[in-house]
C-alpha cells in the first residue's frame, strides 16, 4: 500500500515537473516572442516620429528659401541691381527692406548682397548679435567655395550648408551656435546673373521642437542636438552614417536609426534618432528570472505570464498616446493659437460626452472609456495641417478657391498619418480608431454638404459629430487673426441655428442642456 501510494505521488509529481518545465519553456519563449514584436511596433513607432520631423524639417526650410527668392524679387532689390549696385537711393531702400525681413523674423541672423567680384556690398543683423566686422570679399576669404558654389546657381535655384556662426572669424569651434546659411543668385532686369544673397538663419528656433534622442548631422560630419539647457550642441559626430537610410549600432544596447533630408535632389544632413535598448533588455531579463522562480507553483506560472502580457499591453498604449501628443506638439509648433484650442477642445468632449450618455440610445456607446478615449482623440483633428504650408495655413484673411481646396486635403493627410502609426499594431487601440474617425469627418455636415465625402446624418461617425460641434462652438468664440472674440450667446444662437443642417439635431440638443459648463471652461482658457 505504502509502495502504492509512493508511486502514485512519483507519478504525479514527475506529471507536475514536466508540466512545469513545459510551461517555463513556453513562458520564455513567448517572453522572447513578445520582446521582439514589442520592440519592432517601438522602433515602428520611434522610425514615424523620424519622418514627421524629418518632413516638418524640410517644410521649414521650403519656407524659408520661399522667403529668400521673394527677398531677391523685391522691387528695390531690382532697382539697386540695375545700379549694378551704385544708387545710394535704392541702396538704402533695400537696406531698409532687409532690416524689416529680419526684424519680423526672429530666426534671422544677417542678410548680406555680395556683388560678382565677391564684393560685400550691403551687411544686415539682427540686433541680438550686430554685426561688426567690415564689409568683406568672399573671393580672398574662407567662404570663396559657397560664394562660387552660390553664384554658379540658375535662377530660382537654392544654395545651403549648416556650419557654426563663430567658425567665420576664429578657428576654435563653439557648441552652442550652429546656423543655417542660404543663398541665392541675383539677377537685374536684363536677366544678367550680377551678385548673391545670403541668409543665415538660426537653427535653434527651427530645432527646439526637438526631442533629445533626436539629432541632426551635417554632411562634413558634425553633430547638433538640443541641451538640457534649451541651447544647441555643435561637435563632431563619431557616427559613420553613410547610406541614404539606415540603422547604426552604437553597441549592443544602443542603436540610431537615420535618414538623408534632401532639399532640390540634394542630400543636405541626416537626421538621427538613437534607441536605448537597455530598459527593454532589463524588463527580458526579468521575465525569465520570473519564470524560473515558478518551480513552487504552476498556477503562478500562468498568473505571472499574464500580468507580463498586460503589462506589456499597457507600455504599447502608453507609448502610442506619447506618440499622439508628440503630433499635437508638432501643430502647436505650427501654429500658436492651437495651443489652448487643443486644451479647450478636450475638455468640451469631457462636458458633451457625459450628457450624451444620459440619452438612452448612447448609453451603450458613450460609456466612460469612450469619453475618456474621446478626451485624447480630440486633440489630433488637425494634425494632418502638419502638410499644409505656412503660406496657406498662417494666412491672414479670407482663403481664395484654390487654397481652400489644398487645406481641405488636411483631413486625408491625417488620415494617412494615423494609418502609417497603427498598420504595424495588431492590437485594437480605441482612440485611434476614435482619432482617425474625427480627423477623418468633422468637416462632414449633417445635411450633407460638408467634406471630403459629402456624407449624411448617421452615416458621419458619432465622435466625428460630436467633435463637430466642439469645433465650431470654439472657433466661433476664438480671436482669430482674421476676426475678433465672439460672445457665447451668438455661438449658441449660430450652433441652434445650423440644427439639422450643419449639426446632429440630438446633439445640439445635449450641447444646449450644457452650453453654461462650455462657456465657463472658455472663459477660464483665453
Amino acid at each position: 500500500m505504502f509502495a502504492k501510494f509512493r508511486k502514485q505521488n512519483w507519478i504525479v509529481l514527475t506529471i507536475f515537473l514536466v508540466l512545469l518545465i513545459v510551461s517555463i519553456i513556453i513562458t520564455v519563449f513567448f517572453a522572447n516572442f513578445n520582446y521582439i514584436r514589442f520592440k519592432e511596433i517601438f522602433l515602428k513607432n520611434q522610425d514615424i516620429i523620424l519622418d514627421l520631423y524629418s518632413r516638418n524639417l524640410k517644410n521649414s526650410f521650403q519656407n524659408i528659401s520661399d522667403n529668400l527668392l521673394t527677398l531677391s524679387n523685391l522691387s528695390c532689390m531690382k532697382s539697386y541691381l540695375d545700379s549694378n549696385f551704385e544708387s545710394e537711393q535704392f541702396k538704402s531702400e533695400l537696406i531698409k527692406s532687409l532690416t524689416e525681413a529680419i526684424n519680423n523674423n526672429i530666426s534671422y541672423l544677417t542678410i548680406k548682397i555680395i556683388n560678382g567680384n565677391g564684393n560685400e556690398k550691403i551687411s544686415v543683423s539682427n540686433r541680438s548679435i550686430p554685426d561688426t566686422n567690415a564689409l568683406k570679399n568672399y573671393l580672398t576669404s574662407s567662404e570663396n567655395e559657397f560664394f562660387i558654389n552660390s553664384y554658379n546657381l540658375e535662377e530660382n535655384e537654392i544654395n545651403l550648408i549648416i556650419t557654426n556662426i563663430e567658425a567665420e572669424n576664429t578657428n576654435e569651434i563653439t557648441v552652442n551656435q550652429p546656423i543655417l546659411k542660404m543663398s541665392a543668385p541675383l539677377f537685374n532686369s536684363a536677366k544678367n546673373k550680377i551678385g548673391i544673397i545670403i541668409v543665415d538663419i538660426n537653427l535653434k528656433n527651427l530645432l527646439q521642437t526637438l526631442p533629445d534622442n533626436i539629432f541632426i548631422q551635417t554632411n562634413d560630419g558634425y553633430i547638433i542636438e538640443i541641451q538640457q539647457n534649451g541651447n544647441l550642441s555643435f561637435k563632431k559626430s563619431q557616427y559613420d552614417l553613410i547610406s541614404h537610410e539606415g540603422t547604426y549600432e552604437i553597441s549592443k544596447l544602443k542603436e540610431i536609426h537615420y535618414q538623408k533630408v534632401e532639399y532640390f535632389n540634394k542630400e543636405i544632413l541626416t537626421i538621427g534618432l538613437i534607441h536605448d535598448h537597455s530598459e527593454l533588455n532589463k524588463n527580458l531579463t526579468l521575465i525569465l528570472l520570473s519564470s524560473s522562480l515558478l518551480s513552487f507553483l504552476l498556477f503562478s506560472t500562468f498568473i505571472s505570464y499574464f500580468i507580463i502580457i498586460y503589462s506589456r499591453f499597457k507600455n504599447v498604449i502608453d507609448a502610442n498616446k506619447t506618440i499622439v501628443f508628440a503630433l499635437a506638439r508638432l501643430s502647436e509648433y505650427r501654429d500658436e493659437i492651437t495651443g489652448k484650442h487643443l486644451e479647450k477642445v478636450s475638455k468640451y468632449s469631457i462636458v458633451l460626452g457625459k450628457e450624451l450618455s444620459k440619452i438612452k440610445k448612447f448609453k451603450k456607446i458613450i460609456t466612460e472609456e469612450y469619453i475618456k478615449d474621446l478626451k485624447i482623440a480630440v486633440i489630433l483633428h488637425d494634425i494632418g495641417k502638419v502638410g499644409i504650408r505656412d503660406s496657406i495655413l498662417l494666412k491672414e484673411g479670407k482663403l481664395n478657391v484654390e487654397e481652400f481646396e489644398e487645406i481641405k486635403k488636411h483631413v486625408l493627410i491625417g488620415e494617412e498619418i494615423i494609418n502609417e502609426i497603427t498598420k504595424n499594431i495588431k492590437i485594437n487601440i480605441t482612440f485611434f480608431s476614435l482619432g482617425k474617425n474625427i480627423i477623418k469627418y468633422h468637416h462632414e455636415k449633417f445635411d450633407g454638404t460638408g467634406y471630403p465625402f459629402k456624407l449624411k446624418g448617421n452615416d458621419i461617425p458619432l465622435e466625428a459629430r460630436i467633435f463637430s460641434i466642439i469645433d465650431s462652438y470654439d472657433t466661433i468664440r476664438s480671436k482669430r487673426p482674421y476676426k475678433n472674440e465672439i460672445s457665447h450667446e451668438e455661438a449658441l444662437n449660430r450652433i441652434i441655428t445650423e440644427k439639422g443642417k450643419h449639426f446632429d439635431p440630438e446633439i445640439v440638443d445635449a450641447f444646449i442642456r450644457c452650453n453654461q459648463t462650455f462657456n465657463k471652461i472658455s472663459s477660464s482658457l483665453k
